[in-house]
């Protein structure tokens, strides 16, 4: 009696056509992985950039001082004597708040601080401070200014 079966070149073929369907599978699945990994790595550093420059922007307004220490450090002083202290290293930008440290990992490429000047005389409080990050291998520019208000300003030059 006769059965009724696949013969082995017809098996060795639906084995071959479903390898190759595995294998398109597989190196889709891998595709799709590397650039939702790509695409996370790149939301980060825009989320990381948005958080810096929220902080700066915040301290920079609500601040009452601004004094810097040797170009590296910004020292912001608030009117409930809270400091902020933000340090720029090469790569990395460190804001210290009490025993709160926040780490922000972006390559400098410059930071510029501009003084306010009292008549002709400069004093040691920061007014705009310009700062350049290289993210994604583009130049990004942040800029802030603090406006002093005429109170602030009598109580500099005392």
């Amino acid at each position: 009696m006769k059965v009724k079966a696949y013969t082995i070149p017809e098996l060795i073929i639906v084995m071959v056509v479903s390898s190759f369907l595995v294998l398109s599978l597989w190196g889709g699945y891998r595709f799709v992985l590397r650039c939702f990994y790509d695409y996370q790595t790149v939301h980060s550093r825009y989320e990381s950039l948005l958080g810096i420059d929220n902080c700066l922007r915040r301290d920079f307004y609500e601040a009452c001082q601004i004094r810097a220490a040797h170009g590296k450090k910004l020292f912001f002083q608030f009117s409930n004597r809270a400091v902020t202290t933000y340090i720029f290293e090469e790569d990395v930008i460190i804001r210290m708040i009490g025993n709160k440290t926040d780490f922000f990992n972006f390559d400098i490429s410059r930071h510029k601080m501009e003084y306010l000047y009292l008549g002709r005389n400069m004093s040691s409080e920061i007014e705009s401070f310009e700062l350049d990050l290289l993210l994604n291998q583009r130049k990004i520019q942040l800029f802030y200014t603090k406006k002093y208000d005429r109170h602030s300003v009598m109580n500099l030059t005392r």
